[in-house]
């Protein structure tokens, strides 16, 4: 459900892009005026030049190495648990041309990801014969990212890029164990990414972008440790993965 309304969304923002501005017809056509066919280049030029802030929003699917709900509860249940979702991802980047053949512009910005999951979420197994601790997490990511671009990220149609971020991960645990004992776990890390992706132009102020990220964030800290996986005092939790995002961008 949650990708099916993500999909309407960004076939909205497509169709926006490429549809054409029915201001833009013009009732006298002159045949024999000169053509230049230099001119409507170096226009679009100019005006994807002047919007070199770029911010997107869209669905990101983060796959850890290791279920994070395994790594705190201990329990097998979660060990081969489902992926979180976010709808909740924004990000922001400014464009700079670069004057290198293979390197023709680079960007540097910031982004902000918000999970949210549930122990029902998380189990993939049969939920009706079941027993286990009720878990919710909510986890925050903040980025500040540089990206270079192999093909010019104002005039092409396709961008392709990598690139490496560095962040902040927090949150926290909010825990019933099956006995009925309550606990709230806060966390808190760094991260290490490197991405990889492709923006696809739609129009001079807007188009899609995929982007792969490897994340390395193995020393994400609690604050106590309610079911005994660390020393009894805290657990350090490893949240490295692969995340997937798929997002609409608009410049301004």
């Amino acid at each position: 459900m949650r990708q099916k309304k993500l999909l309407q969304f960004l076939v909205g923002i497509a169709l926006l892009f490429i549809l054409p501005d029915p201001s833009m017809a013009q009732e006298d056509v002159y045949v024999d005026a000169p053509i230049d066919v230099q001119q409507p280049i170096a226009a679009q030029a100019g005006t994807a030049g002047n919007f070199p802030d770029q911010f997107n929003w869209g669905l990101v699917n983060y796959g850890f190495t290791n279920s994070v709900y395994y790594q705190y509860s201990g329990n097998t249940i979660f060990s081969g648990g489902n992926s979180p979702d976010s709808f909740l991802n924004i990000g922001w980047i400014r464009l700079i041309p670069l004057d290198f053949e293979y390197l023709p512009g680079m960007a540097y910005g910031a982004d902000f990801l918000v999970l949210n999951s549930t122990s029902e979420e998380v189990y993939s197994g049969d939920k009706e014969s079941v027993v286990g601790p009720n878990i919710s997490m909510a986890a925050y990511l903040t980025n500040f990212k540089v990206r270079l671009f192999f093909m010019d990220p104002v005039n092409g149609l396709l961008h392709p890029f990598f690139g490496i971020s560095w962040g902040l991960i927090f949150g926290d645990f909010n825990a019933t164990k099956v006995g009925g004992d309550k606990y709230t776990t806060n966390f808190f890390g760094v991260s290490v990414s490197r991405n990889i992706g492709v923006q696809v132009k739609l129009g001079d102020r807007g188009g899609l972008v995929t982007e792969f990220r490897a994340v390395s964030a193995g020393n994400i800290s609690t604050s106590n440790d309610p079911f005994n996986q660390g020393d009894g005092e805290s657990v350090d939790l490893d949240f490295s993965g692969i995340t997937i995002a798929l997002s609409g961008y608009y410049r301004f």
